[in-house]
């Protein structure tokens, strides 16, 4: 959460912007494995802004939906 007052400056700012991305770190690092290692069908490009994947698996094409309620 970020909070300010009238002595935050910029600088704090930016550094609970960064404290506040870095939770989310491990996330996106096991969104771009399984980006990277599976067929994902949905989205068709994902990005950071979809925290969602629809997956190809096996050889009947199941599909599973990867959610992430935090």
């Amino acid at each position: 959460m970020l909070v300010c007052t009238v002595q935050t400056t910029l600088t704090d700012v930016f550094q609970q912007f960064t404290d506040a991305v870095s939770q989310w770190q491990t996330f996106w690092d096991v969104v771009d494995e399984v980006d990277g290692s599976t067929c994902v069908l949905d989205p068709e490009k994902p990005t950071r802004a979809a925290t969602y994947r629809r997956l190809a698996l096996g050889l009947y094409s199941r599909h599973w939906k990867v959610l992430y309620l935090g």
